[in-house]
Order: C-alpha cells, then structure tokens, then sequence
C-alpha cells in the first residue's frame, strides 16, 4: 500500500513523455532538494536515532537554532520524509520510512528504464 506522498511524488514525475525526460524530473524533485541539503541529512540522522521527538528535543541535537530546524522540518514534512502529529501544544516528528523506500523504490525503477538499452 503506497502513501499518499507517494502518488504525489509519482504524478509529480509521470507528466513527462519520455524516461528520460520522466528521469530529469525525477532528479529536480523537492525529495532529492531535501537529501541535498546536509542540515537535513543531519536531521534525518536524529530522527533515525529518536525515532519521535518535538523540534526543541531535534534542536538540543543540532547546531542550528530552533527556528532553522522548524523549516528544515517543514520542507521535509512538504517531501514526505516525515510526519508529524500533534501532542497538545507541542508536534512531534518521526521519519516516515515507508515513504522514504518508496520514494527510493520509485527513483530506481525510473532510472532503470531510462538506462535500459530499449529505451527512448
């Protein structure tokens, strides 16, 4: 069963009439914007080792201020690597790792049809 993220991201991909114009799309997503960007990479990492946290708990882990962390928070909730759900005054965060493969999943199945020998 495939999350919502995940047809997101697929009709972001598939409005294009070849693999390889499908694959050029696919390397200008917001996804691959978010893995680009180390202070995301670094969040990813926290969130991999808390597995659940409020950004003030993902902040004491980082070196950036909490306001950065919340828009880092944001692209990445706007990408589908994380969700979040609210806990009284306070949302907390987790890694969404099933949209996270599949997202992976996707990208490399693209790629290889586009690096297929019949393909175009």
């Amino acid at each position: 069963m495939h999350t919502r993220a995940y047809y997101e991201f697929m009709n972001e991909l598939t409005h294009t009439s070849t693999p390889l114009q499908t694959l050029e799309n696919t390397l200008d997503t917001t996804f691959f914007k978010v893995l680009s960007e180390p202070a995301r990479i670094e969040l990813i990492k926290h969130l991999l080792k808390l597995q659940k946290a409020d950004i003030g708990t993902i902040a004491s882990h980082m070196s950036q201020d909490r306001s950065v962390v919340s828009r880092h928070l944001k692209v990445m909730l706007q990408a589908g690597l994380v969700t979040s759900e609210k806990e009284g005054k306070h949302s907390t965060y987790t890694l969404n790792g099933e949209g996270f493969v599949e997202k992976l999943e996707s990208i490399l199945s693209i790629v290889k049809q586009a690096t297929s020998s019949n393909c175009c």
